[in-house]
């Protein structure tokens, strides 16, 4: 099967984790239906309409000089868990080499009045090397061909489970999914990223300490996958031992 890629025509003027832009966009064409099983309509999905199917919330993080990025794809019904995600992106992962706090990061003007995103926001600033915050830029600078390289990804994970993928596997598999999408940022740049240190454990201490009814809530189950805190056989082991 052919599988599309979008590559990124990066700058090279910059280093990974100068710069990174975060999006967070719905949808137009994947919903989720019963057992949170994912589905693709070609007609673009509009929520304002009532009645109308309830698109997938796709959130990445996009690294603007190597062009590597990391995205996961979100209930939209579920509230928005910044500080999780971004630990996560920071985080050494198994297929992804994205990892390290950047210098500034980029993001919706939405989000600097959005009292709750903000908040995590400014939550994380002094725990994560200090980065500043600015507003994310317009065009496919800021990334508008990620969002098509990881819908590419979900598209053929569809076709290959036989259109039974649902939000838990493509979860597991965000990791693999970036990777592929931004396969060009990483053949040129996989050396340099591995050079960067990893975040220290105290942060993702702190970062624990956010989930006081679940403690480690944002690195649990597939997301224990994504940082290769656990092999498949052992989730699904703990999973068939939980039933």
């Amino acid at each position: 099967m052919h599988r599309a890629a979008y590559h990124h025509f990066f700058s090279r003027t910059g280093t990974a984790n100068r710069e990174q832009n975060l999006l967070v966009s719905l949808s137009k064409h994947y919903y989720l239906q019963k057992y949170e099983r994912i589905a693709y309509r070609k007609k673009p999905i509009d929520p304002r309409v009532p009645g109308e199917r309830t698109p997938l919330r796709r959130i990445a993080v996009l690294d603007v000089d190597t062009g590597v990025f990391y995205g996961e794809f979100h209930h939209t019904e579920e509230s928005i868990d910044l500080i999780g995600f971004l630990a996560r992106a920071w985080h050494t992962k198994v297929h992804n080499p994205m990892r390290g706090f950047p210098r500034q990061l980029n993001i919706p003007r939405a989000m600097f009045v959005d009292a709750e995103l903000h908040s995590q926001l400014r939550w994380l600033q002094p725990r994560a090397e200090s980065f500043s915050l600015s507003t994310l830029p317009s065009g496919f600078q800021a990334g508008a061909h990620v969002a098509k390289g990881l819908e590419s990804e979900l598209q053929s994970s569809i076709s290959m489970t036989d259109d039974k993928l649902n939000l838990f596997y493509a979860q597991m598999m965000a990791d693999i999914m970036s990777a592929q999408a931004s396969n060009t940022g990483i053949a040129y740049t996989k050396a340099e990223w591995l050079a960067i240190p990893p975040p220290p454990s105290s942060f993702f201490a702190e970062i624990d300490s956010q989930y006081p009814d679940c403690p480690g809530f944002w690195r649990q189950d597939q997301f224990a996958i994504v940082l290769g805190l656990k092999s498949l056989g052992e989730l699904n082991g703990e999973r068939i031992g939980a039933e």
